[in-house]
């Protein structure tokens, strides 16, 4: 074992810092131990992506914590920039991802066995100078069915148009989350309120509406009128002002 003791006027190390005197002021820089090797990961590595990203990013972050002059910063970023490139090898080969299966283990072995058809090929030559890259992808399990990896959000109040090209209710939406009674903002040649109940979806009410409203059938309150008034089906504003009922018994107590 041999020790040294290394000693100056001017400057001291710590750890990673080196804290020295320039122009009667104390300036902080990075320190590197002479016995330091530089061992980074690869860029074709197995780790995530985002794990080697971070290696370069802290480092950054630890420049700048420690280095008080940016000119050091700088200095400091370049050779880390320097050191960092040789190891970069950035591979393009083409990525195949499939779903990982036992009965799969001979994909690699066939890909590798007709790898020379594609470099005889004229076109495809120069997309696959190399075999393409095997990534086997997660397949679904039970766990992945069940437990969700995020969390929904709260819920919006109100009534909102679905959207869907086909459907015939986005027209009749009337999108609020409170429905003033009896002062109605909105202008309608319509001046009736009806409020009614039904154990279908609102999709399925308003389609059967408009069925018997079209074929003059008057055995509900809203069908009879518009049947014997001239009042146009455009003008049927719907909104809903309790849903999603858990229990007949809740269904009850709102009725």
């Amino acid at each position: 074992m041999k020790l040294e003791l290394n000693y100056s006027k001017t400057e001291i190390n710590f750890q990673d810092t080196t804290i020295h005197i320039r122009s009667n002021t104390l300036v902080t820089s990075i320190y590197r131990q002479p016995t330091e090797r530089r061992t980074f990961l690869r860029n074709d590595s197995s780790h995530p992506k985002h794990i080697r990203k971070s290696i370069i990013y802290s480092q950054a972050i630890r420049y700048n914590c420690i280095c008080s002059d940016p000119t050091d910063w700088d200095t400091w970023l370049q050779i880390k920039r320097a050191v960092s490139i040789p190891r970069e090898n950035n591979n393009n080969r083409v990525p195949l991802v499939v779903t990982y299966n036992p009965h799969l283990e001979s994909l690699c072995k066939a890909i590798m066995e007709l790898q020379p058809i594609l470099l005889n090929d004229k076109r495809l030559h120069n997309i696959f100078p190399e075999p393409p890259l095997l990534a086997y992808r997660h397949p679904p399990n039970l766990k992945g069915i069940i437990v969700r990896s995020s969390l929904q959000g709260p819920a919006e109040n109100g009534t909102s148009p679905c959207l869907q090209k086909r459907c015939e209710t986005c027209a009749h939406i009337y999108e609020v989350d409170r429905v003033p009674i009896p002062h109605h903002p909105q202008k309608h040649q319509i001046k009736e309120l009806y409020v009614g109940e039904t154990g279908q979806t609102l999709r399925q009410w308003m389609n059967s509406y408009r069925f018997k409203i079209k074929h003059g059938n008057t055995d509900v309150p809203v069908a009879a009128h518009f049947c014997s008034n001239t009042p146009s089906i455009k003008d049927l504003p719907v909104t809903i002002l309790k849903g999603n009922f858990k229990t007949q018994q809740e269904w009850k107590e709102w009725e």
